[in-house]
């Protein structure tokens, strides 16, 4: 599992032109994400990935 940096993410995503969405759960199914929906200082964890898409949570960095 990878953890990304919103900024970092979504330069990873445009790099990646076969990866068309980005899902994030919501209750019992999934919510495709928005670029503009990510934010840039907030910590990201890939939880899935399959060709086409990929599943994010959003996390919380602990550094000490």
């Amino acid at each position: 599992m990878q953890v990304y940096k919103g900024s970092a993410l979504k330069a990873w995503f445009l790099s990646k032109p076969n990866v068309r969405r980005i899902l994030i759960p919501s209750g019992d199914s999934f919510h495709i994400m928005n670029l503009d929906e990510i934010i840039d200082t907030d910590y990201y964890l890939i939880t899935h990935k399959d060709f086409n898409s990929i599943t994010i949570e959003e996390v919380e960095l602990i550094t000490d």
